[in-house]
């Protein structure tokens, strides 16, 4: 019961998180993970870097923002399984 109280929390932060980003402004932890998962994946994975002069900066730098939200993500699971117990 608890497990299905902590993913409803975080299912409805998660989408919280994406409608404070379509409406430009950031409150939560979910959010502002979700704000720098986008731009560290466009970074991560896009061909015009690959074709850059020094790529491993950008890959470094797409790496960095995506390791910042996960670790923003899991904060926030963690706060939030504290709060459920």
């Amino acid at each position: 019961m608890k497990t299905n109280k902590l993913l409803r929390k975080l299912g409805s932060e998660f989408l919280m998180g994406i409608a404070g980003i379509l409406g430009t402004h950031i409150e939560t932890k979910i959010g502002l993970g979700i704000f720098l998962l986008i731009p560290g994946i466009a970074i991560f994975f896009s061909k015009e870097v690959a074709h850059e002069d020094n790529p491993e900066a950008s890959y470094i730098i797409g790496t960095f923002l995506i390791f910042i939200a996960i670790l923003l993500f899991f904060i926030r699971y963690k706060e939030l399984r504290k709060k459920t117990e």
